[in-house]
This record gives C-alpha cells, sequence and structure tokens, in this order.
C-alpha cells in the first residue's frame, strides 16, 4: 500500500505482510487518520500570493500592465447575482455563486477596457477548477476605458457546489493552463 500524505508528499509503504489487509483505509480512501483534504494543495505554487497583495498582469489581451489586488470574496452570492441580472435563474441544485471583487490599475500608452483581458479561474481547496460564470455583476454597469494611472473595480461570479469549503485561490492567467497564472489565495 502506497499512501501520500499531506502537501509535503511525504510517503508510506506497507507490504500485504505487515498489515491483516482487513479494512484498512488510508489516506487515500478517507479512512481513520487520513489527512484533511481541504489542506494545502500539493499543486499550488509555493509562491503564491496573499490576498490583498498587488500583482502585475502582462498579458497577451493588455497593452500595458493591470495591477490587481483581489479584494474580499462573497462565499454565498446567489442574491446578489440574481439582483443584479433578473434573468439569472437559481443555480442548480447543491451549488451556488460566489463573487470576488479586485482592484484594477492599468499602466500603458494605449486605452484599457476590462473585458477579456484575462481569464479568472477560481481553484476550490481540493484543487478544482471553476471558469468565470460569465454574469453581470454590479461593476459591469460602471466598467468605463482607463488611461495610464486610473483605476477600477471589477468583479467576477463562480458556480461552486453548495458545501464547498472557504478557502482556495483565484488564478489569474493569459487564458492558457492556470498552472501558468499567478496564484492568490482566497481567504
Amino acid at each position: 500500500v502506497r499512501a501520500v500524505l499531506g502537501p509535503d508528499e511525504q510517503e508510506t509503504e506497507q507490504t500485504q505482510e505487515e498489515s491483516d489487509g482487513e479494512g484498512e483505509e488510508t489516506a487515500e480512501t478517507g479512512g481513520e487518520g487520513a489527512e484533511d483534504p481541504s489542506g494545502e494543495n500539493p499543486d499550488v505554487p509555493a509562491d503564491a500570493e496573499p490576498q490583498g497583495t498587488t500583482i502585475e498582469h502582462t498579458g497577451e489581451a493588455v497593452d500595458g500592465t493591470v495591477e490587481v489586488s483581489i479584494g474580499e470574496v462573497d462565499w454565498d452570492a446567489t442574491e446578489r447575482v440574481q439582483e443584479q441580472d433578473q434573468l439569472v435563474e437559481q443555480p442548480p441544485a447543491g451549488q451556488k455563486y460566489i463573487m470576488v471583487e479586485a482592484e484594477l490599475t492599468y499602466h500603458g500608452s494605449e486605452e484599457f477596457t476590462p473585458l477579456a483581458w484575462a481569464s479568472i479561474n477560481f481553484v476550490g481547496p481540493d484543487g478544482t477548477v471553476y471558469p468565470d460564470a460569465g454574469m453581470a455583476t454590479p461593476s459591469d454597469a460602471e466598467q468605463e476605458t482607463s488611461s495610464d494611472g486610473q483605476s477600477q473595480t471589477q468583479q467576477w461570479v463562480f458556480l461552486v457546489p453548495e458545501e464547498l469549503p472557504e478557502g482556495g485561490h483565484f488564478v489569474i492567467g493569459d487564458f492558457g493552463p492556470v498552472e501558468e497564472g499567478q496564484w492568490v489565495e482566497a481567504v
């Protein structure tokens, strides 16, 4: 039996002779003594930034740079999303919407419109990737073109399981794999 335990990937091995094999469960099967699955995911980059840190995004869809500071997370934004867009139906059974807000500051010689400038994904504590749900948010009504040094607020909505624990990461990237994006803690 081989079980990977925790974020430091320590391994334990046990041969069939060392075990009676009856009813034995490991961290992989969720038995007694299994590590907490909401713990740190080994796939999360070691350089993930704390929430509130300003990161600089220089993507293919941006002429210049965008400073991004991920703010507060609304872990149950279903009602807010439905108030903003009357066409939004209830999420499917067992799911809910979460919403995150960020402050964006553009630096560049052209004008910046915060539409399709980067991909934003939410990675839950269990490592599942949830893409932006594309819902209308309060910031959509306020979005304007920005010039060098101007700031504005943007919000994103994600459809997640209702029982998903708080935590995880937001990943800002260039429409590629999340592993290539900039990771920011979600608390």
